[in-house]
């Protein structure tokens, strides 16, 4: 997308995916969540399950 403006991207690194942090944490390195990133994500899940829900049913007319 960037290239088609005039601006390759030379380099790319994620240093954050949604409420997670990598930190130091090198390519190709896993590590398990921490609980309060588990939390995060779920409530995240749970909104974004929420709020397409009452979508679908404004739709319906329900």
């Amino acid at each position: 997308m960037l290239e088609a403006v005039g601006h390759p991207v030379i380099d790319l690194v994620r240093r954050q995916f949604g409420p997670l942090h990598l930190g130091t944490l090198a390519p190709g390195e896993i590590r398990d969540l921490t609980k309060a990133e588990l939390g995060a994500l779920l409530t995240i899940s749970r909104e974004a399950s929420g709020a397409s829900s009452s979508d679908d049913a404004n739709e319906t007319g329900d």
